[in-house]
């Protein structure tokens, strides 16, 4: 029985083993540079830096894609709450994006609306609106590279968190660290995200 199994293999092993299994190289922690790399993300610049943790670091280069793709488990501590998640990473010279930001609508983006910061919204896609909120510096360029492809993929796919700028973007879902044998599903789910877009990514000014 698989319960059986992972009773008695520790949770290293599995995350080497589903690596293996994907073609990705496994790093039980990273280098200072990575991390600095990622601080350009606002997911990581949250807590407190002594906090911060990225554990169980995967990378494969995908040749069909020319992409760069990371899984990794990152945790903070922000407001005595310790945070776990599970993050997808692209890096593409395929991709040129505005720096934009997109999360689940919650309670709290009444009020920075009210306090004047502004809400990227598409016409065309209501239920998207309501479900996310997205801000970015160029509102124009993000509805350009979102076209109808972006909304359309998370009208299907509540609850993620995308931030991109540049030739990259992360990938999470709120708050929610995934098992090992669930991040094939999570490289799937980044990949679906990056061709919907490079298509119109590549080339757009930041």
């Amino acid at each position: 029985m698989k319960w059986l199994q992972h009773l008695f293999t520790s949770k290293k092993t599995r995350h080497r083993q589903v690596a293996g299994s994907l073609e990705m190289v496994y790093f039980e922690e990273v280098d200072r540079e990575t991390m600095r790399a990622l601080m350009h993300f606002p997911l990581f610049q949250k807590g407190r830096i002594r906090n911060r943790r990225i554990s169980h670091f995967t990378h494969q280069y995908d040749l069909s894609r020319q992409t760069d793709a990371y899984i990794f488990d990152y945790r903070y501590v922000r407001g005595g709450k310790t945070r776990n998640q599970t993050v997808f990473w692209a890096i593409s010279d395929d991709l040129n994006l505005p720096w934009f930001a997109m999360e689940p609508q919650q309670f709290r983006h009444t009020f920075v609306k009210i306090l004047g910061r502004k809400e990227i919204e598409f016409d065309l896609w209501p239920t998207f609106n309501r479900n996310y909120w997205i801000e970015g510096v160029d509102p124009q360029a993000v509805q350009y590279v979102f076209g109808d492809e972006v909304p359309e993929f998370f009208n299907k796919e509540p609850g993620w968190s995308v931030e991109g700028y540049g030739n990259q973007f992360v990938l999470t879902k709120l708050h929610k660290r995934i098992s090992p044998e669930d991040r094939p599903w999570l490289l799937d789910t980044g990949r679906s995200v990056l061709d919907r877009l490079v298509p119109r990514g590549k080339g757009n000014l930041v």
